[in-house]
């Protein structure tokens, strides 16, 4: 499983223009998984550098409103937009911080993953 997501996260990392929907709705998941693991939010601008789609489209990339999606916020509320209280994670503000930037979103990523090899 390790092995997998470290793969993933080194994807992330390459430069291309376009992503097919199967591998953003993959990474998408990734990066849920990472900030609700890791109770950090990071900016629909931030996830839209790393999947490669302008922040006001990456809402519809992220499904439903839910407590995991919730992690995702606007820069200048730290709050996802158009969630209702229920919709967000309970821990979602326990941490001042927001990643707003996609290379950290990447390099926190795999630093979590771990080494590689």
């Amino acid at each position: 499983m390790m092995r997998m997501a470290t793969m993933t996260v080194m994807m992330m990392t390459t430069r291309r223009t376009t992503m097919s929907r199967r591998e953003m709705e993959s990474t998408v998941v990734r990066i849920l998984d990472f900030l609700q693991g890791n109770r950090i939010r990071a900016t629909y601008g931030a996830v839209g550098q790393v999947i490669g789609r302008q922040a006001r489209s990456v809402g519809s990339v992220l499904g439903e409103r839910c407590p995991k999606a919730a992690w995702v916020v606007r820069r200048d509320t730290g709050q996802p937009t158009g969630y209702a209280e229920h919709q967000k994670h309970a821990e979602l503000c326990i941490r001042c911080e927001i990643i707003s930037d996609g290379e950290e979103l990447i390099r926190r990523m795999r630093q979590a993953a771990g080494p590689r090899g």
